[in-house]
């Protein structure tokens, strides 16, 4: 930012110059009219003289006269050299002047220098800024490339990956229809079974007591087989859930709705039932 005095430096500036060129011009004029008034001073002075020396010669009837004009002579020429005495001393004040504006010239260009110094080195330092951030700003691009690329080639790996899964969860559908199915066989038979005993209790009436502990310890072994069927079922719904929400993550469509739970799950209220009829 520039000084508010700035411009007045350059107006002292721009009027150094011209008074020094006026100076120069005016000393030099003045010092040839000083020089030409003193051969005329001296040539008056010469002639004065010779003319009284030819007078003192003639007689001394016009000496009175002669010393008249001699006075006013010297008098003319005292103040002749007293104005050029002034004009000697004005030229002086002058050349004193002028030094000093040559001084005060030499001061506002050396100021000048500094400014430029100072603003050449604070344009080198934005300059070296300016190569910094762009050499880091390359540094973000060529990691931002990389990036992208490695995103690519993980988005190519996990649709591969997903149409695997997808492979594997139509599988496990169908595989789970199929327990379903077994499930519902095998509670039926059970029932038919149950059925089977109490009638077979109701006609013999004989050895109740073995044949319900037999049939509470089958129970029992079906109700262990079903949790433990439960329990598979629920990690299964699980890792789908999990394979799902990955899916979200990565922008594909998930094998179930959002809304919609895995059948592993849903099922555990069937097995609560079976327990309460037990």
């Amino acid at each position: 930012m520039e000084s508010p005095n700035r411009a007045p430096r350059k107006l002292v500036q721009a009027e150094i110059p011209l008074s020094a060129g006026r100076l120069l011009s005016g000393g030099h004029a003045r010092q040839a009219s000083l020089t030409e008034e003193i051969t005329v001073a001296q040539a008056t002075e010469s002639s004065s003289q010779v003319s009284v020396n030819n007078r003192d010669v003639q007689g001394t009837s016009a000496g009175t006269e002669e010393v008249e004009t001699l006075k006013r002579l010297v008098s003319a020429l005292e103040e002749r050299a007293a104005g050029i005495e002034s004009r000697f001393n004005e030229y002086c004040d002058m050349q004193e002047q002028e030094s000093m504006y040559q001084k005060m010239q030499i001061m506002c260009l050396g100021m000048k220098l500094e400014l430029l110094e100072s603003r050449n080195q604070r344009l080198e330092a934005g300059a070296n800024e300016i190569r910094a951030a762009a050499e880091e700003f390359a540094l973000m691009r060529e990691n931002l490339d990389a990036l992208q690329s490695k995103f690519r080639k993980v988005t190519k790996q996990s649709k591969q990956e997903f149409g695997a899964i997808d492979g594997r969860i139509l599988a496990l559908d169908a595989w789970e229809a199929e327990l379903a199915m077994r499930c519902q066989g095998f509670e039926q038979l059970m029932e038919e079974m149950k059925q089977l005993v109490l009638q077979i209790q109701k006609e013999k009436g004989t050895n109740s007591e073995n044949v319900e502990l037999v049939v509470e310890r089958s129970m029992r072994k079906l109700s262990s087989s079903k949790d433990l069927l439960e329990v598979l079922r629920d990690r299964w719904a699980a890792d789908m859930e999990g394979a799902d929400l990955l899916r979200l993550d990565h922008g594909v469509p998930a094998a179930r709705p959002p809304g919609q739970r895995w059948r592993g799950r849903d099922r555990q209220g069937h097995g609560g039932d079976r327990r309460r009829r037990r």
